[in-house]
């Protein structure tokens, strides 16, 4: 699947912005609730464990009850099934990240509950030569179990604890403890009791602060009324409790007068998250725009034209109107008349039986989010006039084309017809009645992908030449450089580098052929702001201030998407099969070691002048992000359906050599991707 993101400006009258920023409000207080909620749950160390929580879950028993408080009763329905997904994402992504952390914690706690065992000396125990003789055969078990011949710490651990856990013979348990204790080694002296208290009480505390660490974590939501903010500036400005006892109101005015930091919280609600197609409605709304000549006698020109607006399921009367570039216009018209296609043939099908509407499935939207963002060009108090509303689509570029349309359609067919396999052998008495619902709705929607119809336009599919590959090479010089070979005769048919893309003639832009010489100098352009961009964070940084921009970031973005476009359309025009790009993995080391080799060969017997060539060279040369600008190139390549390799590269060569033997190298796939 192809997907790539739209955004647009959603602009409306001053009320509508304002009962929806109130909508937003009430929506995201709802999800910070929703998330107090969840982590106070005695459950939540299970869902920790599994890695997610069941949305169904989150829906009857969090949200059901919040819906019934006065607070959150007069939001639309749309606005509840976002919280779900907001929550369950949240907390997804959360305990992805939390789960090495969670994972130390378990296997500290399962560790000290074994080797805990040592201490309690029991007045039958078995000798310390016996403890050693059966540590010696767990180390053989270990050996023999383990299938993939690893030899890793790690995993003869997990098999001791395991094992650990099902013994109940106290020579096997004092054997492992052994061995845990003294890292999978037999010991040659008993422990010493007053060692091992210390051992313990240091791994207690370990698990305090993983314990801790893992608690205080945990997603607290954003700050929409600033109550937060105030609440701590409020603790960080109060004055110290006075306590009688002399030594506690030491402590207590050296920390009163210690500095502390204000956590920053996320003023910004809650994007609104749309996951179905349906929930869209596209129409055309005529808006009046009122022209005054500044004249005493000439009369106020009214004009009146159609514009795209949008409105969504459950306040259709909202209607925003789309504020969009040129190149993002055409996919929303799209969208208008295929959206109402779409309506007019679900309506239909509810009267007349014999019309069968196509399924939402292969709608090009697949998912988009409403979201507020900061604006500074207006000077009001009104939160809804200093934000701008935005909208955010994921599209389906496979579904925009007839071809696409009949490939995802076959795709989900087959998708559909094996859910259907467990019903097939069973009549609908047996079945019980979320089985019947679940066979209602695939057998509809298998009815729906085969036998509705959507005219799309064709696209003829890219046919390339196999024995023509297009190898890249990366360099400081030129970021990149790019050779078109024959594989069979290792001949070359072509070269270019970046700077020679973005100027290239062969490249006319559709709404302005004569704009192509404004990108002739733009890698220059990025190396002159990162240049200027590092005095000024060194000045800030001297004055002891930090000023955090994304315009450096957004413009090497830029460029590396410009030259991914070009390069694609350059290899088309040649046909070519196949696409070698080298690993990003390892290119920076590469490259900084070639450029000290000439340094060295240069001044062999002086440092310091090949500190300053190196210098000067890393100066002169504009610095790259060869992972981006890869994979730039590799989502272009895969929306033309061109075929993209990763190859693993150890030695650096001149860029056209290496363009070259990357090209012929394409039986030497070595890396999965970056």
């Amino acid at each position: 699947m192809v997907m790539k993101t739209v955004e647009c400006v959603l602009d409306a009258p001053s009320e509508t912005l304002e009962k929806f920023w109130h909508w937003t409000e009430k929506y995201t207080l709802l999800v910070n609730a929703v998330l107090e909620k969840v982590a106070d749950d005695s459950r939540f160390p299970q869902w920790l464990a599994k890695g997610n929580i069941p949305q169904i879950i989150i829906d009857k028993e969090f949200l059901g009850f919040l819906k019934s408080e006065k607070e959150y009763a007069d939001l639309p329905k749309l606005f509840y099934v976002s919280a779900k997904l907001v929550v369950s994402r949240i907390y997804k992504s959360w305990f992805a990240i939390h789960q090495k952390s969670f994972y130390r914690l378990q296997q500290k706690k399962r560790w000290l509950s074994i080797v805990r065992r040592v201490l309690d000396n029991e007045p039958n125990d078995p000798s310390h030569e016996e403890i050693c003789g059966q540590a010696a055969q767990w180390l053989s078990y270990c050996e023999i179990h383990d299938l993939k011949k690893t030899k890793k710490k790690s995993a003869w651990l997990q098999l001791l604890m395991q094992s650990a856990e099902k013994q109940t013979e106290r020579v096997d348990l004092l054997a492992i403890a052994y061995l845990l204790l003294n890292n999978l080694k037999i010991p040659e002296e008993p422990f010493v009791k007053n060692s091992l208290k210390k051992r313990f009480t240091k791994k207690e505390i370990e698990i305090e602060r993983l314990d801790a660490k893992i608690n205080q974590q945990l997603p607290k939501g954003r700050d929409p009324l600033g109550s937060r903010y105030l609440e701590h500036l409020t603790q960080a400005l109060a004055l110290p409790k006075l306590s009688n006892d002399p030594q506690r109101l030491v402590v207590e005015l050296q920390s009163w007068k210690q500095q502390i930091q204000l956590p920053n919280f996320n003023a910004l609600h809650y994007p609104l998250v749309i996951e179905s197609s349906g929930k869209f409605y596209w129409s055309t709304i005529d808006v009046v725009s009122t022209r005054d000549f500044n004249t005493n006698d000439a009369p106020t020109d009214i004009q009146s034209q159609s514009v795209l607006g949008v409105s969504f399921s459950g306040f259709a009367d909202c209607v925003f109107q789309i504020k969009c570039s040129r190149r993002q216009l055409y996919i929303f018209r799209r969208f208008q008349e295929e959206g109402n296609y779409f309506h007019r043939q679900i309506n239909e099908g509810k009267k007349t039986p014999n019309v069968c509407p196509p399924p939402w499935g292969l709608f090009p939207l697949r998912a988009g989010q409403v979201l507020w963002r900061p604006s500074h060009k207006y000077k009001s108090k009104k939160p809804w006039v200093i934000h701008h509303l935005h909208l955010q689509c994921n599209i389906d570029e496979q579904l925009l084309s007839q071809e696409g349309t009949a490939k995802v359609c076959a795709e989900k067919i087959e998708a559909t017809k094996r859910k259907l396999q467990p019903f097939l052998d069973k009549s609908p008495e047996t079945l019980k009645k979320n089985q019947r619902t679940c066979q209602k709705r695939n057998q509809s929607s298998l009815h729906r992908l085969q036998y509705s119809s959507l005219n799309r336009p064709h696209t003829s599919p890219y046919i390339g030449n196999p024995e023509l590959t297009l190898g890249v090479s990366l360099s400081r010089e030129l970021p990149l450089q790019a050779s078109i070979v024959n594989k069979q005769t290792r001949h070359l048919l072509a070269t270019i580098t970046a700077p020679q893309l973005l100027q290239w003639e062969g490249f006319r832009e559709k709404l302005n052929p004569c704009r192509e010489s404004q990108f002739s100098d733009l890698i220059e352009r990025v190396h002159r702001q990162r240049i200027q961009w590092r005095k000024i964070r060194e000045k800030e940084y001297s004055k002891g201030k930090l000023r955090q921009s994304k315009k450096l970031e957004n413009l090497g973005t830029y460029c590396d998407r410009l030259i991914a476009k070009r390069l694609i359309q350059w290899a088309q025009t040649y046909h070519v099969g196949e696409i070698i790009l080298p690993s990003p993995k390892g290119i920076k080391d590469n490259i900084e070691a070639s450029l000290q080799t000439l340094a060295r060969l240069k001044f062999p017997a002086n440092k310091q002048l090949q500190k300053k060539y190196t210098q000067s060279i890393r100066l002169r040369c504009p610095h790259w992000s060869y992972s981006r600008l890869i994979k730039c190139i590799s989502d272009c390549a895969e929306r033309r359906e061109l075929k993209v390799n990763i190859l693993q590269i150890y030695d650096v060569a001149a860029s056209l050599e290496q363009s070259v033997d990357i090209a012929c190298a394409h039986h030497q796939f070595l890396a999965p991707g970056p």
